[in-house]
């Protein structure tokens, strides 16, 4: 039996300097919290009142979340800003991770890469008949 799944991935520029953060991310978390994706995935989701705001909008009609935090050693982040991924699913999530790219620029760049440790999530999710990657 085929299921599908919508997914939607949105970068809700929340990036350091970025104007209007919270005002956005309470705008971004209205709107899905009335959407029914199976999983949404935010990107530059960087600050914890961000983290917040949007988690008090989406926990009831995304009850499973994981934010990619990463660590080098115990209680030390790998990135300056971290990675900025929050995913939301309306399913269980396991299994997840989160691994750096090598190549990450210099501290000269301007993007910020260097910064947040830009790498690739990774995540397992449980459908009520199988398991997804």
């Amino acid at each position: 039996m085929e299921q599908k799944l919508r997914i939607c991935i949105l970068n809700c520029w929340g990036a350091p300097l970025s104007k209007c953060i919270n005002k956005r991310m309470k705008l971004i978390g209205k709107k899905f919290a009335s959407e029914t994706y199976d999983v949404i995935v935010l990107l530059e989701v960087f600050y914890q009142s961000s983290i917040d705001i949007i988690q008090a909008l989406l926990s009831s009609s995304y009850p499973f979340s994981h934010y990619y935090i990463r660590f080098l050693i115990f209680l030390i982040f790998s990135g300056f800003i971290g990675s900025g991924i929050y995913i939301f699913s309306k399913y269980p999530l396991t299994d997840a991770f989160y691994t750096i790219y090598r190549t990450q620029g210099t501290p000269l760049d301007r993007t910020g890469d260097y910064y947040s440790n830009k790498g690739i999530a990774y995540c397992k999710l449980l459908l009520p008949d199988t398991e997804v990657k």
